[in-house]
C-alpha cells in the first residue's frame, strides 16, 4: 500500500488564506489519520493553474503510479478543483485512477470515481455540477485578473509581473506601495539611442547590431537577435503600452516619437535578407533548342511546414524560354568525367563513354526482342532466357559506369569550392543541354583549347 498527498496552488490563489500549501497539508493529514494512515510522499505543485494537467510534479506522480507495483494506492487530496477544473481532464484521470487500482480521497466529498458512476449513475450529476463550478470559477478568475490589471495600468503602473523591466527602463516603486512605475534608465539612453540611429538612420541589420554590440559589451547584457528585436519593435518606446488587454498612449516616458518609431517599423519589414548561393556553372549552361543562357534559380524545402529551422536548398539551371531546368547535381554527374584533372586512366571520359555505348546496345537488343517474340519469331522460353540475360548484362555495366561516377563526383567534392570553381572555369566556355529529351543530356561541351 502507498500514500499519496497532492496539493495545487496556482499564482491567483496565493493570497487566499485557505488555499495555502500549509492548509491544504494539514487538512489531508488530519484526514488521512482519521483513515488510520499516514501520508508517505507528498505531491506539490506551486503556481501551477488547473486548467491543464501538464503539470511538472502531477505529471511524475502519473509516472510514478504507472510504475508502482502496490496492490492499493490512496491519494489524498482537499477537494477535486486541485486535480483539474477541466471536466474533460477529470475524465481523464478517473479513467488513469481505475487503471492503476488508485483510491482518491477528497476531504470535501466532490471526487467521484468511475466504480462509483457504474454502481450509482446519478452520482455523475454531482460530478458535474462541481466541474461547472469549477470552470466558472476560472473564467471569473481571468475576469478579475483582467480587471486588476488594467486598473494597475491606468493608475499609471507597469502591468507586467516580470522581475526586470525592459531593456532601456527600470523600475520605481511608489511611496504608498500601491505598485510600480517605470522611468528611462539613465545608463542606458546613450545605448538606446545609438540602436536607434543605427536601425532607423543607417539602416542597419539587426544580425550586424547585434554583433556590434557584442563586441562592445554594451549594458553589460548577452544580446541576441530576440532581444534586440523585442526592444526596437516594443512602443514602450514612444511611450505607449500596449498589451492583450490594455492599450494607453503616453503612459510611460518615451525614448523617440510615434512618427519616428512607425517609419522604423517600416524600415525593418521592408528589409529583406538576402540569400546568396554559389553556383558551379554560373552563366555557362545554354539551352541547345533556344540558344538562350540559363539562369540560376534555387528551390528551398523545409522538413516540416511549422519550422524554418531544418530546409534543403536545390538549385537548378532554367531556361526562361521553353520553361525547363535541370538540376546541379545532375549536370555535375555529366560534366565531372570531363575534367582532366580529376579523372584518371582507369576512369576517363573515353573509358566511360565505351560502357555508355555498350549500355546503348543492350537497350536497342533489348527492345529487338521485345519485338522479335511479338511478332512470333522466339518462343517464349529463349526470349526469357536472352531477354534476362541482356538485363544481367545491362545491370552490370549500369553498376560499373555509377561506380565510375561516383569516384570520380568524390574525388571532386574533396576540393573546396572555389577549387571547384576554377577548375570548371579553366575547362569549359558552355555547355549546352538538351531539354525535350528525358532525362536531359548534354549535347556539346565546348572546352579551353590547351
Amino acid at each position: 500500500m502507498k500514500t499519496y498527498g497532492y496539493i495545487r496552488r496556482s499564482s491567483s490563489e496565493r493570497n487566499r488564506a485557505n488555499y495555502s500549501v500549509a492548509s491544504q497539508k494539514r487538512i489531508c493529514e488530519s484526514l488521512a489519520k482519521r483513515d488510520g494512515r499516514m501520508i508517505q510522499k507528498w505531491v506539490i505543485d506551486y503556481g501551477a493553474s488547473g486548467t491543464t494537467l501538464q503539470r511538472p510534479h502531477l505529471q511524475k506522480m502519473l509516472r510514478e503510479i504507472a510504475n508502482e507495483k502496490e496492490d492499493q494506492i490512496f491519494l489524498y487530496i482537499w477537494m477535486a478543483s486541485r486535480l483539474s477544473r477541466d471536466v474533460n481532464h477529470c475524465n481523464s484521470l478517473r479513467y488513469v485512477f481505475r487503471k492503476y487500482n488508485v483510491t482518491v480521497i477528497s476531504a470535501n466529498n466532490d471526487w467521484v470515481s468511475l466504480e462509483d458512476i457504474e454502481e450509482n449513475p446519478d452520482l455523475a450529476i454531482g460530478a458535474r455540477i462541481v466541474n461547472i463550478s469549477d470552470e466558472a470559477e476560472v473564467r471569473r478568475d481571468r475576469k478579475r485578473t483582467y480587471t486588476g490589471l488594467i486598473t494597475t495600468a491606468k493608475n499609471g503602473n507597469y502591468p507586467h509581473g516580470s522581475a526586470n523591466p525592459p531593456i532601456g527602463w527600470k523600475f520605481l516603486k511608489k511611496s504608498n506601495n500601491s505598485g510600480r512605475k517605470i522611468e528611462i534608465d539613465p545608463d542606458s539612453v546613450n545605448t538606446i539611442l545609438y540602436i536607434l540611429q543605427l536601425v532607423h538612420d543607417e539602416k542597419r541589420s539587426l544580425e550586424s547590431i547585434v554583433r556590434e554590440l557584442n563586441s562592445k559589451h554594451a549594458l553589460e547584457i548577452k544580446w541576441t537577435y530576440q532581444k534586440l528585436h523585442k526592444l526596437v519593435t516594443n512602443p514602450l518606446l514612444y511611450g505607449r503600452l500596449l498589451t492583450k488587454y490594455v492599450d494607453i498612449e503616453g503612459h510611460s516616458p518615451a525614448y523617440c516619437s510615434k512618427k519616428y518609431f512607425e517609419e522604423m517599423q517600416m524600415i525593418m519589414s521592408h528589409r529583406k535578407k538576402e540569400m546568396r548561393y554559389k553556383y558551379l556553372f554560373k552563366n555557362m549552361v545554354i539551352c541547345h533548342q533556344c540558344r538562350i543562357l540559363c539562369t540560376e534559380i534555387p528551390t528551398i524545402h523545409y522538413s516540416s511546414a511549422h519550422s524554418r529551422r531544418n530546409k534543403k536548398i536545390y538549385k537548378y539551371y532554367y531556361c526562361p524560354n521553353c520553361n525547363k531546368r535541370i538540376n546541379e547535381t545532375k549536370l555535375l554527374r555529366e560534366i565531372v568525367p570531363h575534367i582532366r584533372q580529376i579523372t584518371t586512366s582507369k576512369d576517363n571520359i573515353e573509358f566511360t563513354n565505351n560502357l555508355k555505348l555498350r549500355l546503348e546496345r543492350i537497350r536497342q537488343r533489348l527492345v529487338c526482342i521485345n519485338e522479335e517474340y511479338d511478332n512470333g519469331y522466339l518462343d517464349y522460353d529463349k526470349f526469357k532466357e536472352e531477354r534476362e540475360e541482356a538485363l544481367i548484362i545491362q545491370k552490370k555495366i549500369e553498376i560499373k559506369i555509377r561506380n565510375l561516377e561516383n569516384r570520380v563526383i568524390k574525388r571532386f567534392s574533396e576540393y573546396e569550392y572555389i577549387e571547384q570553381k576554377s577548375l570548371i572555369k579553366k575547362t569549359f566556355i558552355s555547355i549546352y543541354v538538351d531539354f525535350k529529351e528525358k532525362p536531359f543530356t548534354v549535347i556539346e561541351v565546348k572546352k579551353h583549347q590547351n
